[in-house]
């Protein structure tokens, strides 16, 4: 059976010689599915185990992946109970009403429900820090 695998590495690594010079060198893939293909051929024979390879992808992809600023941003606008896109003295009103409704202050008296308004209370403060830097930074364009 090693033979076989010996004799089929042998013969991909003949067809995509030219290819390989050019472009795994250099890890320049034109196309991602053969660049994945090849270096699963490559742990494959290296003996890497699937997790293994798997887990290195993953942090690769990991590595290079922003969320979209307008995504965060919807995240925010939901935390504040306003819809996207709403004006920045409509966030404002919002916020200020949030934050009388889950005040730390209001719930003294019972300490778990003074944990929660604690992490409502940075939770709607992050969120609306956020969209104003959002906000001031399109002002300044």
């Amino acid at each position: 059976m090693d033979q076989i695998f010996e004799r089929l590495e042998t013969l991909l690594k003949s067809m995509f010689q030219d290819q390989e010079r050019s472009s795994y060198r250099g890890s320049n893939f034109s196309d991602p599915d053969l660049k994945d293909a090849w270096e699963e051929l490559d742990d494959f024979l290296k003996g890497e185990t699937g997790r293994e390879r798997d887990s290195h992808r993953q942090q690769e992809r990991t590595s290079y992946y922003k969320p979209d600023p307008k995504e965060e941003l919807r995240k925010d606008f939901q935390i504040l109970e306003v819809p996207f896109g709403s004006s920045l003295e409509t966030v404002k009103k919002s916020y200020k009403i949030l934050l009388r409704k889950y005040h730390p202050d209001l719930h003294a008296s019972d300490p778990e429900k003074l944990k929660n308004a604690t992490e409502v209370t940075q939770k709607l403060n992050q969120a609306y820090q956020r969209i104003e830097s959002y906000y001031e930074k399109l002002k300044n364009l």
